[in-house]
């Protein structure tokens, strides 16, 4: 057994004929006497755990990454951070920079990822901007780099100045040259301005002369005093002509004021005739409610009458559907290509008006499909009101992680 063997293969069958193929000098030692033993195999040494980077070693990191104008390792550095230590290391460095370079500091906070860091940084630089040269703020906000930044950055140089000089604000961006950047700016002024002081806002904005201007901050002001003091609903309605927008509003005040007198909510939406005003009122009691279902008292008991028709028409496939009854499908929809259509024309004209649309939806119609292709667009154009409106509609953490992990880099 411990000698060597000559190993012999036999093939056959080919063309035929039996075929011997020799191979000679191939030994192999085979050990009869010993028993095989595995290879000894040593543990591996334990691994040291990398040191955690404190506060301050990131925030170092961060300024020398910027002071090799490296950007995204300043923003990848503060991500080693723990979240909840995070905001106040960015605003840290925002104000390390600015003492330095005010444009640069603009620049930092710009590259901050998507969400609560970029938020954060754009409200220090923008306040520093402001406090140094309001001017250069502005000329920064109306900077294009993209939309989510945009936005951001905007939202916080016009809250900031109209926290600190409101009319000066508004009447600087009532001057610009005409851009969807200038109108923005106009708009978010607006509303910081009637968070902070309602009846001075609304009282500038009734004598601004008639025009888009005019309509456009009455619009902002009015939904901004809509969520804090919606008794003032027959002074907000008057602010807006009829039509889409003040239905819109309507909608808004009703899901406010639901949550602070209930009695005083039902008795000011039965104030409306039957029509698309009323549909709206009680739209956004129901929605501020958290369900969906028309109370059978508001309409006439002996059916729909010609005006609910037309207002179903103008209210589309809410309309009919939050009568809860078959007398309202009766008119002739299609429950699922009506919905779809509606959905669709919404998200084209901005995925805002999707998610408005299909927060007044009853909970049954909400198809997860919509309320997912809503998510992604609007978390590609502003992270924080997507973020905000899934939770609202109280989608699960899980699935929230998920539509961002999908959209946001």
């Amino acid at each position: 057994m411990g000698r060597s063997n000559t190993i012999w293969i036999a093939l056959s069958g080919i063309a035929g004929f039996g075929v011997l193929v020799v191979l000679v000098g191939c030994t192999t030692e085979i050990p009869s006497e010993r028993p095989l033993r595995m290879p000894t195999v040593l543990p591996a040494d334990p691994q040291t755990p990398p040191a955690k980077l404190s506060a301050d070693d990131v925030l170092a990191q961060a300024i020398a990454a910027v002071g090799r104008n490296d950007l995204a390792a300043a923003a990848a550095v503060i991500g080693m951070l723990p979240a909840v230590e995070r905001g106040a290391v960015v605003g840290e460095l925002v104000v390390t920079i600015v003492s330095q370079d005010l444009a640069q500091a603009g620049r930092v906070a710009q590259a901050m990822p998507p969400g609560q860091l970029l938020s954060e940084a754009t409200e220090v630089a923008a306040h520093a901007m402001l406090a140094h040269d309001p001017a250069v703020a502005v000329a920064w906000a109306l900077g294009s780099i993209s939309p989510t930044v945009d936005y951001a950055t905007r939202q916080a140089v016009a809250d900031g100045w109209a926290g600190r000089d409101p009319q000066g604000a508004m009447q600087h961006f009532l001057g610009l040259p005409g851009s969807v950047g200038r109108n923005e700016l106009l708009v978010y002024a607006a509303a910081g301005w009637a968070k902070r002081a309602a009846t001075a806002a609304l009282a500038w904005a009734r004598a601004l002369p008639s025009g888009e201007d005019q309509l456009r901050v009455a619009t902002s002001v009015s939904f901004a005093v809509a969520r804090t003091e919606p008794e003032r609903a027959d002074e907000l309605l008057a602010m807006l002509p009829e039509g889409r927008e003040q239905r819109l509003l309507i909608g808004a005040i009703g899901q406010t004021w639901i949550a602070r007198n209930p009695t005083a909510a039902w008795a000011w939406a039965r104030k409306f005739p039957p029509g698309p005003a009323r549909y709206s009122a009680i739209n956004g009691i129901e929605t501020g409610l958290g369900r969906w279902r028309y109370p059978r008292s508001i309409f006439d008991s002996r059916g729909i009458s010609a005006s609910d028709r037309l207002a179903m028409e103008a209210m589309g496939s809410a309309g009919a559907l939050a009568l809860g009854d078959a007398k309202a499908m009766a008119v002739g929809l299609d429950r699922d290509r009506v919905l779809r259509r509606e959905f669709e024309d919404a998200l084209r004209e901005s995925p805002a008006r999707a998610a408005s649309w299909l927060t007044a939806l009853p909970l049954p119609d909400r198809r997860d499909e919509m309320v997912d292709e809503v998510a992604r667009r609007w978390l590609t154009t502003n992270p924080p009101a997507a973020k905000e409106w899934m939770e609202q509609n109280r989608l699960p953490p899980e699935r929230q992680a998920q539509l961002r992990r999908e959209v946001l880099p």
